[in-house]
């Protein structure tokens, strides 16, 4: 354990170094796949830095968003300083700051064995995990709309409604707030709704990369869950890509989530055989 130190809250003056410390090749970062990067979160708490004889040498963020839902946005440490000693001063202070708060579920997704390592002697539990899956040019078979629902594309006045949308087919854990789905919207490359009566009821988002497309958000009111309205958004995206010259095609879903993975699978996706784990603590707030 390191002997002098200091935690404090980041802030834009410390941009520089942070960009150092969490995207240089020599130190150990974790970083949560997010439509913001991990500066950008900075000024919403908690965001902790760690000093060492006046300079940084680890950082933690969390803020909540939606409120209660804490996915650690970053974590990450220099040589200077051992990453369990680091997490073990930032994560006090976390909960510390929840303490005063709210309730709050603590959410982390990690593709580093230390970081699980961390995570489990910490008493985070695993809740589910994130399968990985591709599709690569297979066939698939289209179905027709159902009577009285429309497929258009998604204007950004949409959002407000496409947040409610998002809030009925999702665990509140996975919630993309409208101020999320506001940077969503300006970072994708297609963004598909469908309308019922003039209600939006369902939608997609993807994106491209280097690879290909990615289908980054698919939801339907659950009411209507069943009757292939998932299947004509992904189908019209793949349509989309197709006629772009894109071949590959990724998604990301829950392992618990069976409809989902069906409904992939049944349009051509397969597995990776990658799976990440999602861990969770809960914070209780002090009373």
């Amino acid at each position: 354990m390191i002997e002098e130190y200091k935690v404090r809250s980041a802030s834009s003056g410390d941009l520089e170094p942070l960009a150092h410390l969490i995207f240089d090749g020599n130190s150990t970062a974790h970083r949560h796949l997010d439509w913001r990067t991990p500066l950008e979160w900075i000024g919403y708490p908690p965001y902790f830095v760690i000093e060492v004889n006046g300079q940084i040498e680890s950082v933690m963020a969390c803020p909540p968003d939606p409120p209660g839902i804490a996915w650690v946005r970053v974590f990450g440490s220099g040589k200077n300083i051992r990453q369990e000693d680091a997490w073990n001063i930032l994560w006090d202070h976390v909960r510390i700051f929840f303490y005063g708060e709210e309730d709050t579920r603590v959410c982390v997704i990690t593709i580093h064995n230390w970081f699980q390592e961390i995570l489990a002697r910490s008493n985070f539990q695993t809740h589910q995990q994130i399968v990985m899956l591709t599709w690569t040019g297979t066939s698939f078979s289209k179905e027709n709309l159902p009577a009285g629902i429309k497929l258009r594309k998604m204007k950004e006045e949409d959002i407000p409604r496409v947040a409610e949308v998002d809030r009925e087919a999702f665990d509140v854990i996975w919630h993309n707030t409208e101020q999320a789905l506001h940077k969503a919207f300006s970072q994708a490359t297609l963004v598909t709704v469908l309308e019922q009566k003039g209600k939006i009821v369902g939608y997609q988002l993807s994106t491209t990369n280097l690879i290909g497309g990615h289908l980054a958000r698919l939801a339907v009111l659950p009411e209507l869950q069943g009757r292939g309205l998932g299947h004509n958004l992904v189908a019209d995206m793949i349509h989309q890509f197709t006629c772009t010259g894109i071949r590959t095609i990724t998604v990301n879903t829950q392992s618990d989530n069976p409809a989902s993975l069906s409904l992939y699978k049944k349009i051509g996706f397969g597995e990776t055989g990658e799976r990440f784990p999602v861990y969770e603590f809960e914070i209780k707030k002090s009373t």
